[in-house]
């Protein structure tokens, strides 16, 4: 093998997808991560004198700033201006996402039941790992949940379009765009921008990362923190409080 040839390796599988930033960005990463993989082999081999020398991979450059995706979120102001925008067949879907945090495969799923009117917490169940999460509601969120339950079946769907037929994988695509332009979002934003919202505000008003983490239903606060905690001002001054041991000193006499 040769610098070239592993060069090229990583080059193609880290290669542009035209007209989709994220997916190149998710690509250029992966392929870091395996190049890593090859290259720690590499280095064992060349540890144990199974090869003479490291040249061949030491020269080879991965992709720069792909690893943390840039998160976008909405601020208040877009989101009224969102809300306001949306048609009105799918703004139920939109205010859902808004006070849960869901997944559109989530409200795409979502049944009547999951409202429990005694908890006044919604049930998320179609995750795409397949858990279940269970969120609480503020009083506006407790309010539209209680307007779209009274009087219906617990088997119905939440949400379903005009003619009562259930929202479909892709049906989120075009009332969101629609909405963006109307609202001057440019460029307009996908249905998981809201999701992002949801957690980015929680953020910037000083919730926990581990909280977050739940309501998003993620397995390892880390990856919540990857994405959202720059957005918490007092986020390091809780981890350095939670953390550093006191040593039982009172007063330091300096004289």
């Amino acid at each position: 093998i040769s610098t070239k040839s592993i060069q090229e390796w990583v080059n193609k599988l880290g290669a542009t997808i035209p007209g989709n930033r994220e997916a190149t960005r998710k690509r250029k990463a992966t392929a870091n991560r395996i190049y890593s993989i090859l290259r720690a082999a590499l280095n064992k081999a060349y540890e144990l004198d199974l090869v003479d020398s490291n040249n061949a991979w030491s020269g080879v450059e991965t992709f720069k700033k792909v690893d943390a995706p840039k998160i976008r979120y909405l601020t208040r102001t877009q989101i009224e201006k969102l809300i306001q925008s949306m048609g009105e067949e799918f703004k139920p879907c939109l205010l859902a996402a808004l006070y849960t945090g869901a997944r559109w495969g989530e409200i795409r799923e979502m049944r009547v039941r999951d409202y429990g009117f005694d908890t006044n917490k919604i049930t998320l169940s179609g995750n795409k790992k397949g858990k279940q999460r269970t969120n609480t509601l503020n009083d506006e969120g407790e309010a539209f949940f209680k307007q779209h339950v009274r009087g219906r079946h617990g088997t119905e769907y939440m949400f379903v379009r005009n003619n009562g037929k259930p929202w479909m994988r892709a049906d989120q695509n075009r009332p969101m765009q629609a909405a963006c332009k109307a609202a001057k979002i440019d460029p307009p934003i996908s249905f998981q921008v809201l999701r992002h919202t949801y957690a980015s505000l929680l953020a910037m008003n000083g919730e926990s990362m581990q909280v977050i983490a739940k309501l998003l239903g993620h397995s390892d606060a880390r990856i919540t923190e990857k994405y959202y905690a720059h957005l918490s001002t007092d986020y390091v001054d809780h981890a350095l409080r939670a953390s550093l041991p006191k040593f039982g000193v009172t007063t330091i006499d300096y004289a």
